[in-house]
């Protein structure tokens, strides 16, 4: 869902996203999942730059956009 949520404007970042699914929880009697992101501009994308205190993003200041919330919302609705 990520894949298909998130902005394509090179498609690195969508490619880049994997998800790994475990058996976990505090007793091994679960199924977990964990989304990886592997393109280095993920997290500049996902919270912002340059809108923090003590940011070190230059240039222009580049709102986050939020993709990850969307897909935990509409999964969350399931």
């Amino acid at each position: 869902i990520y894949r298909e949520q998130v902005s394509k404007r090179t498609g690195t970042l969508a490619r880049s996203a994997r998800v790994e699914t475990f058996v976990g929880g505090r007793r091994n009697d679960r199924w977990c999942s964990r989304l990886i992101i592997d393109a280095p501009h993920a997290l500049p994308h996902e919270e912002g730059v340059g809108i923090h205190a003590g940011s070190t993003g230059e240039g222009a200041a580049q709102q986050p956009a939020n993709d990850l919330n969307i897909v935990l919302n509409m999964l969350g609705a399931l």
